[in-house]
């Protein structure tokens, strides 16, 4: 018989206690909302009250059940180093952002493919650029963008004229001398453009929204080598595209990145312009621009980092630029 009928109060409480064990007017609370409950990339609970996901090669986050509000960052790949006195590659966009609770409710439990971006290659080969870095991708819905998130690779460093002879024409935004553009839309950073007495003419390449423009070459020193490519442009600084600078850009930090997620907490640096005076790689992980004593092979952007490739120095075997780093997908949200 129900608690109401029971004309005993003493029988009432007995009777609530055998079935609950609380004693009677103990109010027994509801179960709390569950957070989100997902697998994918490397996942970590350091205990700072949130759960992370790294994504250092593609796959999916895969939600099973409840939700949270997620903090992302998206990452595209580098832009590869320009050839022989060679512009640093541009840094990929960084694209950060939160998805609200309600919308990531509204998706609900399923599947959301990453794509990681690879890193541009650097050129190898006589007056070409540096190859673009690879788009990274995230298709989980947001209230801006429906269809999932984008960030674009970084612009490949412009590369040299070859033969000693200036391109016909010289210089140009579109031509291989000149810095590769990241555009819009979720464009990153542009290249850097080679460095060449007769390519005055030359810029560096422009960038999207989250990035910055590469810089135009910049004036070295040494035999037979005056020039140096200009540095790279990255999430946090860059050109102006008619700016002299070797070095690359710097990157944007992440605030929340975990140590465990490579030795900076710092993305998508610019690559620095190859030449006598190589330019130093922008912090956020872009590689350094090659000089004729660098090592063969020379080191690339970090992986994971989008920032980009160095240009190739000129002369001898260091002549090649050095490819950009991967792209990353970084994730948060409340572990309780």
């Amino acid at each position: 018989m129900g608690i109401r009928s029971q004309g005993d109060p003493t029988q009432s409480y007995d009777d609530v206690f055998a079935d609950t064990g609380k004693g009677a007017g103990v109010v027994v609370p509801p179960s709390a909302t569950s957070p989100l409950d997902a697998t994918g990339g490397t996942k970590s609970t350091p205990g700072d009250g949130y759960v992370y996901h790294h994504f250092a090669s593609s796959g999916s986050l895969v939600v099973n059940s409840g939700s949270a509000e997620v903090d992302y960052i998206i990452v595209g790949g580098g832009g590869g180093g320009g050839w022989d006195r060679g512009g640093g590659g541009g840094g990929g966009a960084f694209v950060p952002g939160t998805i609200p609770k309600p919308h990531v409710t509204t998706a609900g439990a399923g599947t959301f493919p990453v794509s990681i971006g690879s890193g541009g290659t650097g050129s190898t080969t006589t007056a070409t650029r540096g190859v673009s870095g690879g788009n990274t991708s995230w298709a989980i819905p947001t209230p801006t963008s429906p269809t999932g998130l984008l960030a674009k690779g970084g612009g490949g460093g412009g590369g040299g004229p070859g033969s000693g002879n200036p391109p016909s024409p010289s210089g140009g935004a579109g031509l291989p001398s000149s810095g590769a553009s990241s555009d819009d839309p979720f464009g990153g950073s542009g290249g850097g453009s080679e460095g060449s007495s007769w390519g005055t003419s030359n810029r560096g390449g422009g960038s999207g929204t989250y990035g910055n423009p590469g810089f135009k070459w910049g004036a070295g020193s040494g035999p037979n080598q005056p020039y140096t490519g200009g540095g790279g442009g990255g999430a946090g600084s860059g050109g102006p595209d008619n700016t002299s600078q070797s070095d690359g850009g710097n990157g944007s930090p992440n605030p929340w990145a975990l140590p465990t997620w490579g030795d900076s907490q710092s993305f998508a640096g610019g690559g620095g312009g190859g030449g006598a005076g190589a330019g130093v790689a922008g912090p956020g992980g872009g590689a350094a621009g090659r000089s004729p004593t660098t090592p063969n092979p020379a080191p690339g952007g970090d992986d994971n980092t989008g920032g980009g490739g160095g240009g190739g120095s000129g002369g001898g075997a260091t002549v090649n630029g050095t490819p950009g780093g991967s792209g990353v997908v970084m994730i948060r949200y409340s572990a309780t």
